[in-house]
């Protein structure tokens, strides 16, 4: 039985079950078990980011409230304030 304590009370070796029903696209890992995500619709909030590496396009950001640093920017088509 997946995540039972009773049974295991290490975390790591405390294994999950995923239960999908699309046959035709199956959920999908990287060779350490991680999840590979391809499209995520809609994030409503995020509170803390430590490190993102690659975002290849984003088509609206509403609302930045700080920004501490920025290493370096290729292009910029438009910025409203």
């Amino acid at each position: 039985m997946p995540n039972n304590l009773v049974f295991n009370n290490v975390a790591q070796q405390l294994k999950t079950q995923i239960y999908g029903s699309d046959v035709n696209n199956p959920i999908q890992t990287d060779e350490n078990g991680k999840l590979l995500i391809n499209t995520v619709d809609t994030v409503s909030q995020v509170s803390n980011v430590a490190s993102v590496d690659v975002v290849d396009t984003v088509s609206a950001i509403v609302t930045v409230s700080e920004v501490s640093n920025v290493a370096s920017v290729e292009t910029v088509d438009e910025v409203s304030n």
